[in-house]
């Protein structure tokens, strides 16, 4: 599979894993989470996740993976404008959608998440 398609796929992964995840894959090889670190999707396992409760309150979550050696960094969109259920997007991360980037909650905490590795 071509690099570019597998990383998109990388990218609609993180709608998949963690809190409010849109696709339910039960536990995958013993794991209690499948967004731990070593869970393998295709050629690449998850890195570092970020959804705890703090991320939950202001609608953020971001996921890392390892692909041949490269680090594939996935953070969800605009998947709660309304503040629904955890968080609301238009609240925790308008600022960062216009480029005022750290007056973001959301931004600040994709920083502290790209920082991490």
């Amino acid at each position: 599979m071509n690099s570019d398609l597998f990383k998109a796929i990388l990218a609609l992964d993180s709608y998949n894993r963690g809190y409010g995840a849109s696709i339910k894959f039960g536990n995958l090889s013993g794991n209690n989470s499948v967004d731990a670190p070593e869970t393998p999707i295709g050629n690449a396992t998850i890195f570092r996740a970020n959804g705890d409760l703090t991320a939950q309150s202001i609608g953020f979550y971001g996921i890392a993976y390892d692909y041949a050696g490269e680090k594939v960094v996935s953070f969800r969109g605009t998947d709660d404008p309304l503040g629904a259920s955890f968080g609301s997007d238009i609240w925790n991360g308008w600022s960062g959608g216009l480029g005022i980037g750290l007056a973001s909650q959301q931004a600040t905490l994709a920083l502290m998440h790209n920082l991490s590795f």
